[in-house]
């Protein structure tokens, strides 16, 4: 799970060695849920790293490729923040309501970190 005082380490990284044109490849993801509980409803939203699920070609990990990556989580983090403040602002009726809300939000934050995710690697060049 993202945190501010845990950056990523070369030994997190658990997932196959590949050999394409990428140095790297990351995968996190924004895991959403709702629990209700005598009328009460709480929404959690949470920034995974799938450890097991990064592709890297080993020979190539160094600092830079370690920055460029904890910035990828970094951003997912960012939008699932983004997400947290949205949902806020909402008034839900129901548990059935806040799901359509909240997965209709997700929908649409998800789509604008695609395109930070990869506008950030265009400006960076992947490094």
């Amino acid at each position: 799970m993202w945190r501010s005082d845990r950056p990523l380490k070369k030994q997190d990284f658990k997932g196959k060695i590949i050999h394409e044109n990428a140095v790297a490849s990351t995968v996190y993801c924004i895991h959403k849920e709702i629990k209700g509980k005598n009328g009460a409803l709480s929404v959690s939203i949470k920034t995974y790293f799938l450890f097991r699920q990064f592709l890297i070609l080993k020979s190539s990990i160094g600092n830079n490729v370690m920055v460029h990556e904890q910035k990828h989580f970094d951003i997912a983090e960012m939008f699932a923040m983004k997400l947290r403040k949205q949902l806020r602002q909402i008034v839900v009726k129901d548990g059935v309501d806040a799901k359509f809300k909240l997965d209709s939000l997700y929908k649409i934050i998800s789509l604008e970190m695609d395109l930070y995710q990869d506008t950030y690697d265009n400006e960076t060049d992947h490094i």
